[in-house]
């Protein structure tokens, strides 16, 4: 099967002109077509957005749907743009999750810092309320003694 390195199009066999843009075939053509390997890529039809897959080296193609004819290059470069502003989206949108992010940790570690700072406040705390309640307990056994030693009764706790 013979296509026309012009637009694309398949030439039946024998043809001496492409029947789509009037290029001439050569013999070299013919024989270079049938024994090529193509750089097939996909794309839709600027017409009637149908999918197409096309040889990318190639200057124009046909679309075996609506029959339009085109520039392959400028499609390409359009599918290119497309992708590469898709991705250029996309990285945006990551940078700003990854900016979002940070923030959202940098607005946390202060707190976080405030709550290590009260947690020892609160056990120092603690330790000064348990020291005040030993000291009550030991005043409470030193108050017991000194009433019980002006009453004239005898200390028998101690």
């Amino acid at each position: 099967m013979a296509f026309c390195v012009s637009c694309g199009h398949k030439l039946p066999a024998g043809s001496r002109y492409c029947a789509e843009c009037g290029e001439p075939v050569t013999r070299d053509q013919k024989q270079n077509n049938s024994n090529a390997h193509f750089h097939i890529i996909s794309l839709n039809c600027p017409h009637c957005k149908a999918p197409l897959q096309v040889n990318a080296e190639l200057s124009r193609a046909v679309c075996g749907f609506c029959g339009n004819s085109f520039v392959l290059e400028d499609e390409v470069e359009k599918e290119r743009e497309a992708g590469m502003a898709y991705e250029r989206g996309r990285m945006e949108a990551s940078n700003a999750a990854a900016v979002e992010a940070a923030g959202k940790i940098a607005a946390l570690k202060k707190p976080v810092a405030e709550l290590n700072a009260l947690s020892k406040k609160q056990k120092a705390l603690d330790f000064q309320i348990r020291q005040k309640r030993v000291r009550i307990k030991d005043l409470e056994k030193i108050t017991i003694r000194v009433v019980l030693w002006l009453a004239g009764g005898t200390d028998k706790s101690a």
